[in-house]
């Protein structure tokens, strides 16, 4: 049996123990960022208040500087890169119940998430003799990881200072190829170097400004791996309508269609455009999740 599982916020926020909190959803992140960074703290009101808005939040402040000051992207993006990068996971984490699970049975399996933190990438290489496999292709015994929105310690293959200008400018020199490192390096490097990891912006469209073919190759293994699936399973992720190379491939898949989800509101859209095709809600968390029977069912 072939499976895709797919993680959001949701999974991280709720898998239970994690230092030195578990990750914040996206209603909550702001206020953490501005905690913890001088470079959010230092936003202007009228774009804090973008950021802080009830009925979408963080998305449109994102938005907002890109057309009217990206020369504040960097910065505010290796900020963001080294607060994910700080959450470790602890004894009693759900992630580690999961890779537990995923390594116990005997399904092709492939894991994505939209998570920037490593949470899950911590637990595998703790279970794999410090190997974390990104991308679908990796040794037999190995459960490879799908960064769908970039992660804090993808970065470009050499570091470089920025030379000025504009950073929709800029962005043109850095395009190229990337490379995962070690959290402890990536804290480094992110401290030192202008350029920000290849993270996805928190916005519609979730562009990627550094290294965007890296992000890219990730989205299109997820894609295929959906159209060979036996089962795809969803957890803790928010149906997103504009998120096309998230959702367009999950509804197109011909497997079972699994969505775990505390509330599973707000999945009729996906439920309808399956056109009958088996689509599965579950009403848990994911550490309730991972702590029951089937996986897949």
């Amino acid at each position: 049996m072939k499976v895709v599982y797919l993680l959001g916020a949701g999974a991280s926020y709720g898998s239970l123990s994690a230092s030195p909190s578990v990750p914040p959803l996206g209603i909550q992140l702001f206020d953490k960022l501005v905690e913890f960074s001088s470079a959010w703290a230092r936003l202007p009101a009228d774009v804090q208040s973008e950021f802080k808005r009830a009925d979408r939040p963080f998305e449109p402040g994102f938005e907002l500087l890109r057309r009217t000051n990206d020369s504040l992207l960097p910065s505010l993006l290796r900020a963001m890169g080294l607060y994910f990068l700080q959450f470790k996971p602890q004894m009693g984490s759900a992630y580690i119940r999961f890779v537990d699970r995923l390594k116990s049975d005997s399904h092709q399996k492939i894991v994505a998430t939209l998570n920037y933190d490593l949470l899950l990438d911590r637990v595998l290489a703790s279970k794999q003799n410090g190997y974390v496999g990104y991308g679908s292709s990796v040794p037999r015994g190995q459960i490879p990881l799908l960064k769908l929105h970039g992660a804090p310690n993808l970065v470009h293959t050499a570091p470089i200072s920025s030379t000025g200008g504009t950073f929709s400018q800029y962005v043109k020199l850095v395009d190229g190829p990337a490379r995962f490192i070690r959290p402890d390096e990536a804290e480094r490097r992110l401290a030192s170097d202008d350029l920000p990891p290849a993270m996805a912006l928190y916005a519609k469209g979730k562009e990627v400004l550094v290294c965007d073919e890296a992000v890219a190759q990730m989205q299109r293994e997820f894609s295929d791996a959906l159209k060979a699936a036996d089962v795809a399973v969803v957890i803790g992720t928010a149906y997103v309508a504009d998120d096309l190379h998230v959702w367009d491939p999950l509804i197109s898949t011909d497997g079972r269609l699994l969505i775990v989800d505390p509330s599973a509101d707000g999945f009729e859209p996906v439920v309808a455009a399956r056109c009958g095709k088996d689509t599965r809600l579950k009403r848990m968390g994911f550490a309730e999740f991972v702590s029951q029977g089937s996986l897949v069912t």
